[in-house]
C-alpha cells in the first residue's frame, strides 16, 4: 500500500545507507540554481558540525493570484525567520 511521500523518502534513506556522501531532496516542481548542489555541498563539507542543509524556497507565480501571494510570505516566514531561529538555537524543528 502506498504511504506517501516519506514513506518512500524513509526508503529510499535506507536503501542507499552508507553507498553515498549526500542525498538531495526536492519536490518535482522545484526548479534549483545551477550552483545550488556545489553550495550546499560546500556547506557539509566544511562545516562538520552540520547534518543537514536546506536552500531558499521561492515562489515563481506570487503575483499570479492571492493564493500564490500568501503562499510565497509563508515561504518567506518559513525559510527566513523560523529557520533563522533554529539556526540560533542550533536545533531543527519539524
Amino acid at each position: 500500500q502506498w504511504g506517501g511521500k516519506r514513506e518512500v523518502m524513509y526508503t529510499a534513506f535506507k536503501a542507499l545507507g552508507d553507498s553515498v556522501d549526500y542525498v538531495q531532496v526536492c519536490d518535482s516542481d522545484t526548479i534549483l540554481d545551477p550552483y545550488a548542489m556545489i553550495e550546499l555541498a560546500w556547506v557539509l563539507d566544511n562545516q562538520p558540525e552540520s547534518g543537514a542543509v536546506g536552500g531558499d524556497v521561492k515562489i515563481l507565480n506570487e503575483g499570479d493570484s492571492y493564493i500564490s501571494f500568501l503562499s510565497s510570505l509563508r515561504y518567506w516566514m518559513a525559510f527566513n525567520a523560523e529557520r533563522a531561529c533554529q539556526s540560533y538555537f542550533g536545533c531543527v524543528s519539524c
